[in-house]
Order: structure tokens, then C-alpha cells, then sequence
């Protein structure tokens, strides 16, 4: 059944064009009811639903989860409500400054997944004070959380650069048995201990000045 919010038919056009699709595609894969909850206002103490996401399905369907029901493995897209929680979602031509596009794909590392939903989900929702407990906070308290999930963010990234330059050991000629005696007399044996320390010498060689020591901060109680 088709999404009947009259603002709906511009976002499922943007959504379309991300993830390679028809409008059609993305307004049949979608849900009515969180459409309205997106485009509306806080009602009875309730905040309206702050993102929207979009899954790729690999058949070519696009489903919309609530972001918790359905693993992410392909191509997402999503919008942002920059609107404030008090007010409805405005349409015509103020609708493109009161909506963010973006895209994730699932295809990467959980590691990158994660690095991509905190840098263009969440930092953008925290900085709009979408979520209840930051309006309980104090000035001093969001530009804390700003800066940690900063922080961990570009951990993550440098986490991840850390993994990518990973290096695959050639296989040695001769291979050595699991065996503490076949160990030892491999160790004994000079042209073995060189066979093994001529495959691992470029490794070393390249990861002497790439360690990245992880640091992150434990978030503050509130």
C-alpha cells in the first residue's frame, strides 16, 4: 500500500537514488506508520522517530527495520530529521533543509559498520538534542559527550587503518610439526631459523612504526 504522508514521495525519490532503485521499490518496502512518527511532532510527551533507515534486500526489495530487527549486510540508506522534536517535518521546498541523506553499507567490517552509524547517525542526532537524556544534560556535559564519541570514533579509525595494513606471511619451504621435539631441532637448525627469518623480516620491517595504541576514555556518568 502506498505511503500516503503528501511529503513522503520527495524523501522515497532521495532514498531511490542512493541505493539504485525506483521510488516505487522504496515506498513499497516502507512502513506508514513510521513515516508518520518521522514527519511528525512530539505528542503526549512521545519524540517523533528521529531517522529513518532503508535495506537494500540482495532480491532487490527495500525493507525499512527499525534498526534493531534486521541485520544490516548490504547497502543502507537513511534520512535524519534535522527538524526540532516540538515541530512537524515541513514540506515544499524547506523539506531538503530539514532532512540528511546518507548512505552505509554493511559489506565492510563490523568494525567500519559501526565507525560509519556513530560518525552519520549518531554525532548528528546527539548534536541536535534529539534523544531525551540530552536535554537533561548540562552545556558542559554535551560538549563532553561530543568530544568522547570523537574520540572513539577516530580510534575506530585508526583501529581499522591498523587492520587493513595487515601482511600475509609466505609459506616457508619446510614446515615444522607441531611437536616440542621436532621445535627444538628445527630451532637448532641454522638454515631452517633463517628460512623462517626471511619470511618474517618485511613484516617486521613494516609494522615497526605502525603500532596504534588504543585509548578510550570511559564515558562520563549521568
Amino acid at each position: 500500500m502506498p505511503i500516503s504522508h503528501p511529503n513522503f514521495g520527495h524523501i522515497a525519490k532521495m532514498i531511490a537514488a542512493q541505493l539504485g532503485v525506483s521510488a516505487q521499490v522504496v515506498d513499497r518496502g516502507s512502513k506508514g506508520h513510521m513515516v508518520e512518527e518521522f514527519m511528525g511532532a512530539e505528542k503526549d510527551g512521545v519524540e517523533p522517530r528521529m531517522a529513518l533507515l532503508f535495506y537494500l534486500q540482495p532480491d532487490g526489495s527495500v525493507v525499512m527495520p527499525t534498526g534493531t530487527d534486521v541485520p544490516l549486510t548490504g547497502k543502507c540508506a537513511y534520512c535524519i530529521r534535522l527538524t526540532e522534536p516540538s515541530k512537524e517535518v515541513p514540506g515544499g521546498n524547506a523539506l531538503d533543509d530539514s532532512v540528511n541523506f546518507g548512505t552505509l553499507s554493511g559489506t565492510g567490517s563490523p568494525m567500519q559498520t559501526l565507525m560509519m552509524m556513530v560518525s552519520q547517525l549518531y554525532q548528528p542526532l546527539v548534536a541536535k538534542k534529539a534523544f531525551g537524556f540530552a536535554k537533561k544534560m548540562t552545556a558542559d556535559n554535551l560538549t563532553q559527550l561530543s568530544a568522547q564519541t570523537d574520540a572513539f570514533t577516530m580510534t575506530l579509525e585508526k583501529s581499522i587503518e591498523s587492520l587493513d595494513m595487515a601482511m600475509s606471511l609466505p609459506r616457508p619451504e619446510k614446515m615444522v610439526e607441531s611437536n616440542p621435539s621436532k621445535i627444538a631441532a628445527a630451532a637448532a637448525d641454522p638454515a631452517i631459523v633463517a628460512q623462517y627469518a626471511s619470511r618474517y623480516r618485511p613484516f617486521s620491517l613494516a609494522h615497526t612504526h605502525t603500532a596504534v595504541t588504543l585509548s578510550i576514555t570511559p564515558p562520563a556518568r549521568y
